[in-house]
């Protein structure tokens, strides 16, 4: 890291298919993502299956809630809206069968924002949750954990030219709120497989940026997987339009993309590692890379 007391990475639009992005190392007084994270999922015991999560999600107070569509199967697509500040940031979980760490971190984190005092409230953020994007292809309707493998017709972020009721609520939350910063809250919990961890990014983020996520996921028991080496963020990231190639224009994110920055955290249920670190990794990672957005981080006056 830059010993300057600003250390700001641009990023520059390509084509006119990416917001332009700066990345900065400065603390602000009172937040600490790792910390953070750390206190916010202290009462996590077990990562929880989607009808539980809507179930207590609902119950969190201080949030606007709308009911942004509904799956094939009629079920409601929640969206949960707290502060008003002047750059939108958004959370989303369960987007594929099985995809369950992300959730129990969203529930955590709504329950944190849900008192005034949370230093994170002063960030100038409105915060967007979607605790479950996709309830539809959840195992056993949404009641287990059970271990699942996807087919790409459940995969609702890559449907765009095909769109699922699920891809069509979050194209239209894109379209309305232009988040700054988008967490697409992926994971391989739903397979019995053991995969190292890794980062698909919008755009290239900074090497030591980088080098503090891998070290972040590594502290708690983490492999980086090094079949994903970028030249300049390292081993374990990768540009998600890059690696699609034409597949991305059927991709959500090559929506988001445009008004901000996605980051995808991918975490597996690593033997011996409890539940209660799983949610706090990724949301520790997810919260680290979005505090360091310049226009972000600023504290609201």
């Amino acid at each position: 890291m830059s010993n300057s007391p600003v250390d700001a990475t641009q990023i520059a639009p390509g084509a006119g298919q990416k917001a332009a992005i700066i990345f900065e190392a400065r603390p602000f007084a009172g937040i600490e993502p790792v910390k953070m994270a750390g206190k916010f999922t202290e009462g996590v015991t077990e990562i929880l299956p989607a009808g539980e999560i809507i179930r207590r999600c609902r119950l969190v107070p201080g949030f606007a809630h709308e009911i942004i569509g509904h799956s094939e199967n009629n079920v409601a697509i929640d969206l949960y809206k707290i502060g008003n500040g002047a750059h939108p940031v958004l959370f989303y979980g369960f987007p594929d069968p099985g995809e369950a760490i992300g959730a129990t971190g969203i529930l955590a984190l709504m329950q944190a924002l849900s008192a005034p005092e949370c230093a994170l409230r002063r960030l100038d953020v409105t915060w967007l949750f979607v605790p479950c994007l996709n309830f539809d292809d959840q195992p056993d309707n949404g009641r287990s954990l059970s271990r699942v493998m996807k087919t790409s017709a459940q995969e609702v972020d890559w449907l765009v030219h095909n769109p699922r009721p699920e891809t069509t609520a979050l194209l239209d939350i894109l379209k309305r709120y232009r988040p700054r910063f988008v967490f697409p809250m992926h994971d391989e919990f739903h397979c019995n497989e053991i995969k190292p961890v890794y980062f698909p990014v919008s755009h290239p983020v900074p090497a030591w940026l980088a080098e503090n996520l891998r070290r972040l996921v590594v502290q708690a028991g983490f492999a980086i997987d090094s079949s994903f080496n970028h030249p300049q963020m390292g081993e374990g990231f990768f540009i998600i339009e890059e690696e699609a190639g034409e597949e991305f224009s059927g991709c959500t994110w090559s929506f988001a993309q445009q008004h901000g920055f996605v980051f995808i955290c991918e975490l597996f249920a690593a033997p011996g590692i409890p539940h209660r670190n799983l949610a706090a990794t990724q949301l520790a990672a997810g919260l680290t890379v979005m505090t360091t957005l310049k226009d972000l981080s600023a504290n609201r006056r």
